[in-house]
């Protein structure tokens, strides 16, 4: 009799469990395979999310080109159409893996340091960086919440034989 219980119980135990996992279970790929308008509308903010930044990188880069035409403070021995343009969101995918240690850190430091935090108020959109295929001077920018952008000049200096990054004087101001 002992035994009739014993397999009793774990027959039952093995039927609860199983029931428990299958509601579970088809309630989760209901979830995952959904296609309700909640999802779609989702998707469709991210896309206008994405086209937005893409927008605004792209418009910057013009911004910074031609204002570097005109300007003094932004000419550089380099044609800025030649340098890279890589978004915040690729800056490791792309960046990072092409730097020592070291000079990843100084990055690090110089694009997210004093001049980026001074200017950087709610509303602004992610940043992207126009680099020099030497890749010794950046300009990272970001569009502002009214339209203009903000440019920080960032150059290397070598420095016991490694690549140092710092932020060259202060954040200029483009309309």
């Amino acid at each position: 009799m002992k035994v009739k219980k014993r397999t009793a119980i774990i027959t039952l135990g093995l039927a609860f469990a199983i029931s428990g996992s299958s509601v579970y279970a088809s309630d989760s790929l209901t979830n995952i395979f959904s296609f309700n308008t909640e999802n779609q509308e989702e998707q469709q903010y991210i896309k206008n999310v994405e086209n937005k930044l893409v927008s605004s990188w792209n418009l910057g880069k013009e911004t910074i080109l031609n204002h570097s035409i005109k300007s003094v403070t932004l000419t550089t021995q380099q044609d800025l159409s030649e340098w890279n343009m890589i978004s915040s969101i690729e800056i490791e995918d792309k960046l990072y893996s092409k730097f020592k240690s070291e000079e990843k850190s100084s990055f690090i430091d110089a694009f997210y340091g004093e001049e980026r935090r001074a200017n950087l108020e709610v509303g602004d959109y992610m940043p992207a960086i126009l680099i020099n295929s030497e890749l010794t001077e950046a300009k990272q920018f970001r569009q502002k919440y009214d339209g203009s952008y903000i440019v920080i000049n960032m150059k290397t200096k070598n420095s016991n034989g490694s690549k140092q990054w710092y932020v060259e004087g202060k954040a200029e101001h483009l309309n």
